[in-house]
């Protein structure tokens, strides 16, 4: 009698079990396990936390690992993860210094007194939630479009004070004694902004 080896399955190969069993409730367990070549009994286990499977976002670091290990200081991740997707909605720019200056805050006021920040653990985050460090491209984050005609009436009602020889155009004039970085950490591409 030979014992087979047990199967490990990623969590994006249980999401895609559970996605199946959700577009083909007909099917069941027994055929399940034999097209991902597992038992009947680990299909029941993953189709018993299907909410759990189906959030997996298939570009996640989690993804295609077989196994999550306890994260030790998972409630600072989670607060760090909520507050950064936050921030990143809010379209402010983010670096390395503000995302480990953020989770210091978070550890006290979670009362983790004894969370060291290493450098291992920062990059374990970026890693586990889909982190990268973008530059900016264009300037299409400064261009409010659906606010364009009020703008153009509000410039029209200004120019029409003026002589057509006293206006001017100084559209490429800049001063940059503010001007922002323009790398910075997102979970995608962002778009830059015109540098004023």
């Amino acid at each position: 009698m030979s014992l087979s080896k047990r199967k490990s399955l990623t969590a994006l190969q249980k999401k895609e079990i559970c996605l199946t069993k959700q577009t083909s409730p007909f099917l069941t367990n027994k055929e399940l396990a034999n097209t991902y070549n597992i038992g009947k009994s680990t299909v029941g286990d993953i189709l018993k936390e299907k909410e759990k499977w189906l959030v997996i976002d298939n570009e996640s670091y989690d993804a295609n690992k077989k196994r999550r290990r306890n994260l030790l200081y998972d409630d600072i991740d989670q607060a760090l993860a909520i507050w950064m997707e936050q921030a990143l909605d809010a379209h402010l720019d983010l670096s390395d210094d503000i995302l480990k200056e953020k989770m210091m805050t978070f550890s006290e006021l979670l009362n983790k007194n004894d969370f060291k920040m290493s450098e291992g653990w920062f990059s374990g985050f970026k890693e586990r939630h889909n982190i990268k460090e973008y530059v900016k491209h264009g300037e299409a984050g400064s261009a409010p479009i659906s606010e364009l005609p009020t703008y153009r009436e509000q410039i029209k009602s200004i120019t029409s004070q003026y002589q057509l020889s006293d206006i001017f155009n100084a559209d490429e004039t800049g001063l940059f004694w503010k001007l922002e970085t323009y790398r910075v950490l997102s979970m995608g591409p962002v778009a830059g902004r015109k540098k004023h």
